[in-house]
């Protein structure tokens, strides 16, 4: 990461389809990519936490129901595909492997989860913690607000591009359900696990790579 990175800054890093490039009024495979930007959650001993600024993408967490994290297609499919179709060879070298825990409700009876993960969605903790720039009440606020881009505007039930829109987080909720931050900034928490919400990955990088 050729660059100099700050706390509560935002920095480009990766590149992924978001815009019309070709001016046809469609968004897809024929468009170029652009750069993905990325807020600066924290920054320690030359390690840099990213989430993107966007919902990148949108799709179901998993078509099943009652799965976690460590099972779902929403996880192999950041690890594999978006991994390899958003950054480069040098980029992907730099993306450190991180070993992150899900933790699991008291209520439900849930364990907490240890997964090692390259790209995953935010946690309730995350989006919670005022040390990456977050509200830590679970009512709405714009802190946890994000905007489709217009490639993600394309995809099934989503909002406009520009729009603030529903995003993933990797936790468990009721009933079988996951978590997610509502287009309002508030958490929610009997999210179906096929339906089509926001995607805002999460990295560690390397800053001296």
């Amino acid at each position: 990461m050729d660059c100099i990175v700050d706390f509560d800054s935002t920095i480009y890093f990766g590149n992924y389809l978001q815009n019309d490039t070709n001016g046809d009024g469609d968004v897809n495979e024929l468009d170029s990519k652009d750069p993905i930007e990325w807020e600066v959650l924290s920054v320690e001993d030359g390690k840099v936490l990213l989430m993107s600024v966007m919902n990148i993408d949108a799709r179901e967490f998993d078509i099943r129901s009652n799965v976690t994290w460590k099972n779902s297609e929403l996880r192999t499919w950041l690890n594999q595909t978006f991994f390899n179709t958003a950054f480069s060879i040098n980029e992907q070298s730099a993306i450190i492997d991180n070993t992150i825990v899900t933790k699991g409700e008291v209520l439900l009876g849930t364990e907490d989860i240890s997964t090692t993960d390259k790209v995953y969605v935010p946690s309730y903790q995350d989006v919670i913690n005022p040390e990456y720039g977050f509200d830590y009440e679970e009512y709405e606020d714009s802190s946890r607000l994000a905007f489709n881009t217009h490639y993600t505007a394309t995809k099934a039930g989503m909002f406009a591009g520009g729009e603030s829109d529903v995003y993933w987080l990797r936790n468990n909720g009721q009933d079988g359900n996951l978590m997610a931050v509502t287009m309002y900034g508030a958490l929610m928490y009997q999210m179906p696990t096929d339906t089509v919400c926001g995607i805002r990955p999460m990295i560690l990088v390397d800053a001296n790579k």
